[in-house]
């Protein structure tokens, strides 16, 4: 599901992109695997310089990333028993889900092939917000959003199930930035769900920011949202135990219980002929000599 849908939308973007600027799809699949190129070594850089405003290296993101990404939330949805008991709740209802610097929205992916595959019943309405600086990234949330949807659809059709309405949200503002938070008096109020995918590890030089920026959602979101943190599980370095330090200071001394995954996805052949130009997105969650892993991750409740 993953590589087909994401294999859609880029498929979808190159098409238009031919189109508009009367270029050959084959030369906007190079201009991509150039910007993919060009900005690989910047996701381990302590603060990456990455111009998502550029339509070609959204794209290249969303190809080489998105699949792993929705991945590890699909993963972490498995793996926690707080955020099943938080989705089953939702049957019938309305489920608030918050990503924090979502970018394209790939974490409901997840959670749409999550529920396809391990619930029998569904929320009514999955209200999905995506808060990102990055105000470019709201057409191709809405995008994953209308195939996410129409996936359950024709999936569910003639199950008997419910199918879910997925209504996207998007806000354009600085997630690191407490201050970004201040006018906002109700974005927070009914979240069930509050993501953070991969967004400490890119902007370590501002953990200090993103802490009181954590300490100002956990206060605004009710009892019983779960938080949930997804990040880089980097060797030798302090940066899990930064994580921690800063979570346990944001949330009043929540000590999270921190697991971790190290496999692979195996869906590459689904990306079809774009892999010929722009390779394999990413598939690995281990380092590549001692096979250990590289993701960690941890679900916590507000009580």
């Amino acid at each position: 599901m993953y590589m087909t849908l994401v294999r859609k939308l880029v498929e979808l973007s190159v098409e238009k992109y031919a189109e508009q600027n009367d270029l050959t799809k084959g030369q906007v699949l190079e201009k991509i695997r150039e910007q993919i190129d060009a900005t690989s070594a910047q996701h381990f850089q302590p603060k990456p310089n990455i111009n998502y405003k550029s339509t070609l290296c959204r794209v290249g993101y969303l190809y080489r990333h998105g699949p792993a990404q929705a991945t590890l939330f699909e993963r972490t949805l498995r793996g926690s028993s707080l955020l099943q008991a938080k989705v089953r709740k939702a049957y019938g209802d309305n489920l608030n889900v918050v990503a924090v610097g979502g970018g394209p929205g790939t974490e409901l992916l997840g959670l749409g092939k999550y529920l396809l595959d391990h619930e029998p019943k569904h929320p009514r309405r999955i209200n999905f917000a995506v808060l990102d600086i990055i105000p470019h990234w709201a057409e191709t949330w809405k995008m994953m959003a209308r195939e996410v949807e129409a996936t359950l659809e024709r999936r569910l059709r003639n199950t008997g199930n419910r199918v879910p309405a997925i209504a996207p949200m998007f806000h354009p503002l600085d997630v690191v930035d407490p201050d970004s938070y201040d006018d906002y008096d109700f974005l927070f109020d009914d979240a069930d769900i509050v993501v953070f995918n991969y967004i400490f590890s890119e902007n370590k030089t501002q953990l200090d920011s993103a802490r009181r920026a954590v300490r100002h959602i956990w206060r605004k979101v009710p009892k019983g949202c779960v938080f949930v943190v997804i990040d880089r599980l980097e060797q030798n370095t302090t940066f899990q135990s930064d994580v921690e330090n800063l979570i346990k200071a944001a949330t009043g001394g929540v000590v999270p219980t921190i697991k971790t995954i190290g496999d692979t996805i195996d869906e590459a052949a689904d990306m079809g002929s774009l892999t010929r130009t722009l390779l394999n997105p990413r598939m690995k969650f281990f380092t590549p000599t001692y096979r250990n892993p590289t993701v960690f991750w941890c679900a916590f409740e507000k009580p």
